[in-house]
């Protein structure tokens, strides 16, 4: 194992030289392999014995993570590499495969440039799959392909050469699909993985091998020899010959970018501001002499340092005792110290360069994605879109009321280093809401708080999140302020679908629409005039001036930004939050004197409009649902349908494998409680499944006036 000293030193040597540096991570399904990975990765660069690689799970270091054996929280490591007589600095994150944590994943994302992306040889290309890589690929990450577990194909299925390269085809077919289907459109071809090139590996993370076509090349090591290898027990020399640390960093190095050419094109997608502007330039050049500015990608609560702010630098110099400013929050702050990561190690080192992705303390609590820089007037970066939403909600209280402020304090830091996390202070009953993406989700936040800040802690049951909806314009309505003063004409009318697809998969996000970006939300638009007066897109709804030469119109526009967002956040059916509407101000008479327009006149005045033409209009309650996909023995086929259907489950697809299938299937997040135990219940244990956030529908109408009567009588609303 390489010596500390020699470690720091070669971290430091690696930092200067962008071209050297590779900031990667490591994205896929849940159980597909990717800490196992890890471990060889670290045990080839010398970090944790080979030995243990494969078992130890070294950056699943937290206890919730070695209890369930499950990646909870990302894990950061920075290793060094030698390739063909260079040495090459790499930066990896090994991200979480759960649903419930893959806000993890997209924050992480902002932090690289490239990605392995794991497949399982015998699960194939999964829904987290699918998630992990349409996220990677919208911040512009570029991929290369480890499939795992080949192996398995053998050992379990017991298939034929032609067989087994017949599923590893169908792996990378479905991976290029996914590609062709994501990618930006200047890269769509460049980034297909084939196995020509290089840009796929085939091996067993935990057996410690792999093999692919530039080692073929080298070695003399066929996909046949690999076989015949695995087939006569030869496994151990087939460890020395083709070692999966060198193979995959190998494929990492040439196929993956540097900092200096992934900024190229990243920093125009992720960076709000002008690229051509003096500092756009040296973010794209990634110029180690220019002012520091970077992104804070995840934030981890340490007992001893405080927060640790983890950030991509994209140019300039981090070093303990710089000042720099928290763009979103308008503060002033230095850094205190520098370090990177080596799994649950942090080494502080006296300097860290742009391009590199290291940890921050003496930031404070800052949230994820607060943008960093010398520069005082920077614009910020683009906000960090996550694809799964807080869907489910528990109320949660402290035994002893001494802890009180604590439990407020420990929620406040939680919200800054997972913006998944939602809290809510319900004024009327004086509860804490926590809003989270399901059960798992709010185990970990539970363990946060009991186990890692010692409060005594204790927890409802669990709360489904609606949503309210239009499907049919209505308006113009009249809503006048309480003095009688101002008077606005509104209207209301269904997003269009692309915008809310756009929204969702976060191409576009939350904020105002200025003259500098209103042409990334022009195409979403059916109409040009929509497009043209569109001012504020909030939640996956917009507000939109559509009148023309009003006076005083831009002294009360934030008013009027206000007024929407409340009647947003809690929409007239049942206090829910609204979703996929626009709302036009088609006219307005507004008072001359400002004393006569404040915030309270303007909200009042079109809060209600909104709220009673989306009444007329015709509002439609929707629910959160999860696609669910079950693998199990074919006797156990009918029982699971019948389950599944039982919980108001739509069965999507049945596919056989052997005596084997594979049931998709959509169900409602409020019927999903305990499905675990019932499979577990009906396959004896014999079964993997998945879920994933699918949206929302509505909800079926025979069932409507109870689930709305559930909620009012809940909220106190009858």
């Amino acid at each position: 194992m390489v010596k500390k000293e020699e470690y720091i030193k070669a971290v430091k040597e690696g930092m200067r030289n962008p071209e050297y540096v590779r900031n990667i991570g490591i994205i896929a399904h849940v159980h597909h392999g990717k800490t196992t990975l890890s471990d060889s990765l670290l045990a080839g660069a010398g970090l944790i014995s080979e030995e243990l690689a494969g078992e130890q799970l070294y950056l699943n270091y937290d206890e919730m993570e070695a209890e369930r054996k499950l990646t909870v929280y990302s894990g950061f490591v920075t290793m060094v590499h030698e390739y063909q007589g260079q040495k090459y600095l790499v930066n990896l994150i090994d991200t979480p495969g759960h649903v419930d944590f893959s806000g993890e994943v997209t924050r992480a994302l902002r932090a690289i440039d490239g990605v392995i992306l794991v497949v399982d040889a015998l699960e194939g290309v999964m829904a987290q799959t699918e998630m992990n890589l349409r996220q990677a690929l919208i911040e512009r990450c570029k991929p290369v392909l480890f499939i795992n577990k080949t192996d398995r194909l053998i050992s379990e299925l017991k298939l034929p050469l032609e067989e087994i390269q017949k599923r590893i085809e169908k792996v990378i077919a479905k991976v290029n699909e996914l590609i062709e289907k994501y990618a930006p459109e200047q890269f769509k071809n460049e980034w297909k993985v084939d196995v020509q090139s290089g840009k796929v590996a085939i091996g067993s993370a935990k057996n410690k091998w792999a093999i692919s076509f530039p080692w073929m090349q080298k070695t003399g090591i066929t996909f046949k020899k690999m076989y015949e290898m695995l087939m006569n027990d030869q496994l151990e020399e087939l460890q020395k010959k083709c070692p999966v640390h060198e193979i995959t960093l190998d494929m990492v190095v040439k196929h993956l970018p540097d900092p200096k050419k992934a900024q190229k094109y990243r920093i125009e997608k992720i960076w709000s501001g002008d690229v051509n502007s003096e500092i756009g330039k040296k973010m794209v050049e990634c110029d180690p002499d220019a002012p520091l500015v970077g992104v804070v990608c995840q934030n981890r609560a340490d007992k001893h340092a405080g927060m640790v702010s983890i950030a991509r630098l994209f140019c300039g110099r981090a070093t303990p005792g710089k000042t720099v400013y928290l763009i979103s929050e308008g503060k002033e702050t230095k850094i205190q110290q520098v370090a990177i990561y080596k799994g649950p190690d942090r080494i502080v080192i006296d300097e860290a360069l742009g391009g590199n992705v290291v940890a921050l303390i003496g930031l404070g609590k800052v949230s994820t994605g607060e943008t960093i820089s010398e520069v005082k007037d920077i614009a910020p970066f683009e906000e960090i879109k996550h694809y799964a939403e807080p869907v489910v909600t528990y109320a949660v209280d402290v035994e002893d009321p001494k802890q009180l402020v604590k439990l407020i304090e420990a929620l406040k830091e939680l919200q800054k280093e997972d913006n998944t996390i939602q809290v809510i202070i319900r004024e009327d009953t004086g509860e804490y809401i926590i809003g989270c993406l399901g059960e798992l989700h709010m185990d970990m936040i539970m363990h946060e708080l009991k186990d890692k800040r010692g409060l005594k802690v204790k927890r409802s049951n669990p709360t489904i999140v609606y949503k309210e909806t239009i499907t049919k314009s209505f308006g113009p309505i009249e809503g006048k302020s309480p003095n009688k003063h101002n008077r606005f004409f509104i209207v209301v009318e269904p997003l269009e679908d692309k915008f809310k697809e756009a929204y969702e998969s976060g191409l576009i996000s939350d904020g105002a629409v200025t003259k500098k970006n209103e042409d990334k939300y022009r195409p979403y638009f059916e109409k040009k005039e929509d497009a043209d007066g569109c001012i504020y897109v909030y939640k996956g709804n917009v507000l939109i001036n559509a009148t023309k030469g009003i006076q005083y119109f831009d002294e009360v526009k934030d008013y009027l930004i206000e007024g929407f967002k409340q009647a947003m956040d809690a929409g007239p059916l049942v206090k829910e939050p609204v979703t996929g509407v626009k709302v036009k101000i088609v006219d307005a008479v507004i008072h001359e004197d400002s004393v006569h327009r404040g915030l309270y006149q303007i909200v009042m005045a079109t809060k209600p409009a909104i709220h009673e033409a989306m009444e007329k209009a015709g509002i439609v309650l929707l629910e959160p649902i999860k696609k669910i996909e079950i693998m199990t023995s074919m006797e156990y086929m009918s029982q699971l349908i019948n389950e599944l259907q039982r919980r108001r489950g739509r069965i999507e697809n049945v596919e056989e494998e052997g005596d084997n299938i594979k049931i998709v299937a959509y169900l409602p997040v409020a019927e999903s409680f305990n499905l675990a135990n019932e499979i577990r219940s009906i396959t004896a244990g014999r079964a993997v499944w998945y879920e994933l956030f699918a949206g929302f529908q509505p909800v079926p109408r025979e069932i409507l006036d109870q689930v709305i009567k559930s909620i009012k009588s809940r909220k106190g609303l009858e």
